[in-house]
């Protein structure tokens, strides 16, 4: 296989960490700050949580913002890892470290 196809082939790999970097940098944008998300979340958890108090709701709305955090920054490091392995089967420790050096 000529070297460029096969670069062209290994790319498809890293297209869902593309897409997911997009993502990030979209949820990054004052779209999605905390007194954005608030407009909508707070008043969720209000209706699932009547009882919680304005400081408990504000505690919450943290969590669930956080939790967003580890979940795509997560898929990141997934989709990541799929690219770094491109295809390969099975689990190298070589692939786990380039997907920890390609976060930073």
């Amino acid at each position: 296989m000529p070297k460029q196809l096969a670069g062209h082939s290994r790319f498809k790999y890293w297209i869902p960490a593309i897409l997911v970097a997009i993502l990030i940098s979209v949820f990054s944008t004052h779209y999605f700050s905390d007194q954005q998300t608030s407009r909508v979340i707070i008043p969720v958890l209000h209706w699932i949580f009547p009882w919680a108090t304005a400081r408990m709701l504000h505690i919450m709305h943290i969590g669930v913002r956080k939790m967003a955090h580890v979940t795509e920054f997560g898929a990141f490091s997934i989709t990541v890892f799929r690219g770094v392995r491109a295809g390969r089967d099975g689990w190298r420790l070589s692939w786990a470290l380039a997907t920890l050096l390609e976060q930073f």
